[in-house]
């Protein structure tokens, strides 16, 4: 009889497996200006997931993406600099993200869904609300984008005028395409 139990738990308990996988990621930022709107990219630092399936879907990933501060780029090398300096990046070079996300099965199977993101950004860590869409599975792996949006104010970049009157917008839009493959 016991045996008969065990064997009919094993059948119908979901079956969970956790892999270390390969993750690329590229991000897009987006601001505006009283002159105009810009926007730059960064690539992100090569890194390692951990994905835990269930039952062949992904209901758990643990990941930490970084970026190089001085890696950010809006074709526009006076901005740049004074987008580097104003993010400190000889104090604080990298931006962490580190997600911790279990996922919902609506999430898997609509594709979007929110999800939190601790984020250090010159030194302080916050937790920002990201939207995941464009949610791919692949044979080789598994494709979303994640955006969420960032005050810089409440994260302490300070952008000075430029000619008195020229102003940053305070918000900044931040896209990020994410690929993860087995690795």
């Amino acid at each position: 009889m016991r045996f008969l139990l065990l064997l009919l738990l094993t059948l119908i308990a979901p079956t969970l497996s956790a892999d270390a996988w390969k993750g690329e990621a590229k991000a897009e930022f987006f601001g505006t200006s009283t002159l105009h709107d810009w926007s730059g990219h960064v690539p992100l630092k090569p890194f390692k997931a951990e994905v835990t399936l269930t039952d062949g879907h992904p209901s758990r990933i643990q990941a930490q993406l970084e970026a190089g501060v001085v890696e950010m780029d809006t074709e526009n090398e006076g901005r740049d600099e004074k987008m580097h300096k104003a993010m400190r990046a000889e104090e604080h070079p990298l931006i962490i993200g580190n997600a911790d996300w279990r996922m919902p099965r609506d999430l898997v199977h609509e594709g979007l869904g929110k999800v939190p993101i601790a984020l250090t950004l010159l030194g302080r860590k916050r937790t920002v609300e990201a939207t995941v869409t464009g949610w791919k599975r692949t044979e080789a792996g598994l494709e979303f984008d994640c955006e969420f949006s960032l005050s810089l104010k409440e994260n302490g970049i300070e952008i000075p005028s430029f000619l008195l009157f020229i102003k940053v917008g305070d918000e900044i839009r931040v896209k990020t395409r994410v690929s993860l493959r087995r690795s």
